[in-house]
């Protein structure tokens, strides 16, 4: 059989080269009787066919496309390339719908967004102190959501609340209140509220919140547990005095709940759990301590029976506030919240938010500042840029005016050629996170007590820390994002006052910062203004002197941090306690070199 297919095969070769000779030959010779016609309209109608069929798929953009040519009078098949057209996909963006479902309200503060005071019904143990005249729009959407479910709680767990608004719209306020309003007017020993924030200068101003609405007479206990107080001191107090309202940082709250067992702090029944400027806690939070936390409360387990939905009555209520929330899925599933309900800024009366834009991850799809605030972009040399400041300074005659600075080297030398720059016109202070304790506090005090004041500062006084009528805050280095843009610049122009933003740059950095204001719409009005040479010669020999000064001041004290090296030659631990034992003789040689010197 295969014998007989192969010699079939072949006389069909052999038959093909004669029958195209032929037809060669009837071509050339002009013979056709129609034969010879219709076999060159059929090529030519085949050649016209697959023509079509080739452009037809090209025009499609399919790359697969298989066309026949004609080589030496033979066919053969090849493939088109190159011909696929690259779309960029659109980023697929999934938003939780209690985010879409959000209660809005107005991000400005004036007249025609505030309300009355009369419009929500305080419980009759909370007077309104005479500093506050109006609720804002952010009060007066929320409070009287969370005062019904105080009043007439849920026969199930109450839902948690998320709160998204500008900075200095009055978002302590509507947690401080239904706090106060559920510990009630008769004294207990019952902890109500834990309140976490992430720095300690917003511990010590959430407690004067709350002193201020308590009054003096008030029957609410509350503590202070932060990183500004000795942990001793405070475990004390706690077991002398059981407090109503903690507020602390999340890393000293751990240390008390695991310092003994079972935990001094009872969080069985606590009715509150709120965590001011979320955004900032970070990625690792969950892992940290809000496990740790939750599982003292109790209650916030999933749902499997019967029993785990009455065992999560006891579960407090979730309220997480900040002024840039993120929308991202899996951040806010971090937070566990149950059945949330949002509390969002809105575009409506306000004069720098505009719509949303997709590229923006914030929850309320764009970041805001409070409409009060000018901003302006001063562009300069950066070798003129402390001269820049200065004469901002002096020029708009601003009373107290906040520096953001990126590096704690930069707020030193700074500081020094400002001081030099405004002798007699200015006091000039830096503060950074390396102050601890009671030193921030005073500092803080001086500055808001006192006029004329300038404090150059680090990020750690960007998140949410109220101070007293700063007119202006100048961005030194310009913010790596635009949420601390906004965060930075929220500590001006509090609660509807006046108030004034300036970025120092140069440009190139000045391209990079427009270009991120402009992807979020915070642009808005501002105000570019280029600083050249010549405008700094009034100046400037008092400018050169300060460098100079502020030159030998780092020689000295690089001579001086190498000098100390030498001499004291870090030792480890077990070296350390080795050496300073006592000899085979009973001797303490290191103890009589010490005395030796200090002799």
């Amino acid at each position: 059989m295969k014998r007989k297919a192969k010699q079939e095969i072949e006389q069909e070769v052999v038959e093909k080269p004669e029958e195209e000779e032929q037809m060669e030959g009837v071509l050339e010779n002009g013979d056709v009787d129609g034969e010879g016609q219709d076999v060159e309209e059929e090529y030519e109608e085949m050649e016209a066919e697959e023509a079509e069929e080739v452009e037809g798929k090209a025009e499609n953009g399919n790359g697969n496309v298989n066309a026949n040519s004609h080589v030496n009078g033979e066919r053969s098949t090849f493939k088109v390339l190159g011909n696929q057209e690259m779309k960029n996909l659109e980023t697929l963006k999934v938003t939780s719908s209690w985010v879409q479902n959000a209660t809005t309200f107005s991000a400005t503060i004036d007249s025609s967004t505030s309300q009355k005071l009369s419009k929500i019904n305080l419980p009759e143990h909370l007077t309104v102190p005479s500093a506050i005249s109006t609720w804002f729009p952010v009060q007066y959407s929320v409070l009287p959501t969370l005062f019904s479910e105080i009043s007439s709680p849920p026969a199930l767990r109450p839902r948690d609340v998320a709160i998204a608004a500008p900075t200095g719209s009055g978002k302590t306020i509507c947690y401080v209140l239904p706090v106060l309003a559920a510990v009630g007017s008769t004294p207990s020993n019952k902890l109500h509220a834990v309140i976490l924030v992430p720095v300690q200068t917003l511990v010590s101003q959430i407690v004067d919140e709350f002193r201020r609405w308590n009054g003096e007479d008030g029957v609410a206990k509350i503590a202070s547990l932060s990183g500004a107080n000795e942990f001793e001191k405070e475990a004390r107090q706690l077991a002398a005095y059981p407090p109503n309202v903690i507020v602390a940082t999340p890393a000293r709250l751990v240390q008390h709940l695991t310092s003994k067992i079972p935990p001094p702090i009872d969080l069985s029944r606590l009715r509150f759990l709120i965590v001011d400027e979320a955004d900032r806690m970070g990625k690792l939070m969950r892992e940290e301590w809000l496990e740790l936390v939750e599982f003292l409360c109790g209650g916030m387990e999933r749902v499997a029976c019967l029993n785990d939905i009455i065992r999560q009555r006891r579960a407090p209520q979730k309220i997480v506030l900040s002024a840039t929330l993120s929308k991202d899925v899996e951040e806010l599933h971090l937070w566990n919240l149950f059945k949330p309900r949002l509390f969002s800024a809105t575009a409506t009366k306000s004069e720098d938010i505009s719509a949303g834009i997709a590229q923006v991850d914030h929850v309320s799809g764009r970041l805001a500042l409070p409409a009060s605030i000018s901003h302006r972009l001063v562009v300069s040399e950066a070798k003129f840029h402390p001269l820049a400041v200065y004469q901002q300074i002096s020029r708009n005659n601003f009373n107290r005016t906040l520096i953001f600075v990126n590096e704690v080297a930069s707020s030193n030398r700074l500081a020094h050629v400002l001081k030099e720059l405004c002798k007699g016109e200015f006091e000039v202070d830096f503060f950074t996170a390396q102050l601890f304790g009671k030193r921030r506090y005073k500092m803080l005090e001086k500055f808001n007590k006192n006029e004329k004041r300038v404090l150059i500062c680090s990020d750690v006084l960007a998140r949410g820390t109220d101070l007293n009528r700063v007119d202006c805050v100048i961005n030194y280095n310009l913010p790596a994002d635009d949420k601390l843009f906004v965060h930075r610049a929220g500590r001006t122009g509090r609660a509807g006052q006046d108030g004034y933003v300036i970025s120092i740059g140069d440009k190139e950095s000045k391209r990079l910062f427009i270009k991120m204001l402009k992807v979020t719409n915070l642009w808005g009005d501002t105000v570019e203004e280029q600083m050249e040479e010549y405008l700094f010669e009034k100046d400037m020999e008092r400018y050169t002197k300060s460098l100079e000064s502020l030159k030998a001041v780092v020689g000295n004290q690089h001579k001086n941090g190498s000098r100390n090296e030498k001499n004291n030659t870090k030792r480890s631990g077990f070296e350390a306690k080795r050496k300073s034992r006592p000899n085979a003789k009973g001797e303490k040689p290191w103890l009589k070199q010490k005395l030796e010197q200090t002799a």
